[in-house]
């Protein structure tokens, strides 16, 4: 997991509606198997108090690429 402090882009003041003088809070998590491959990795974007959830998961394609 990691975090990080970042200003916001134009394309998500756009998006949102909000000014690019804000900053914004970024959470990647990444969630493995017992094996250690990732079955799901989520990017958490909190525009003070306009939260947004990023997910995906991986293809089988790309889990047979880690062996």
């Amino acid at each position: 997991m990691s975090t990080r402090v970042r200003e916001v882009s134009a394309q998500e003041a756009e998006d949102f509606g909000i000014s690019t003088d804000r900053f914004c809070t970024e959470i990647e998590r990444g969630y493995l198997d017992a094996d250690g491959d990732v079955v799901q990795y989520t990017v958490t974007v909190d525009y003070t108090n306009r939260e947004h959830c990023f997910t995906s998961r991986p293809t089988p394609e790309d889990l047979a690429r880690r062996v």
